[in-house]
């Protein structure tokens, strides 16, 4: 089991992306190159958020 402040920063990071991933589904073009900075970024950054 993870301790609160971990589960806290999952659900974070989990959320984040999903915002990113229904503002890239209305969003018409995706480059090729975008999946990465538009989906993994948001993800890890709400793992690593230290505030």
């Amino acid at each position: 089991m993870l301790p609160q402040a971990a589960e806290q920063k999952f659900a974070k990071a989990i959320c984040s992306l999903n915002q990113k991933l229904l503002r890239a589904a209305i969003r018409e073009g995706v480059n090729e190159a975008e999946p990465c900075s538009l989906f993994i970024e948001p993800f890890l950054s709400g793992l690593f958020d230290h505030y």
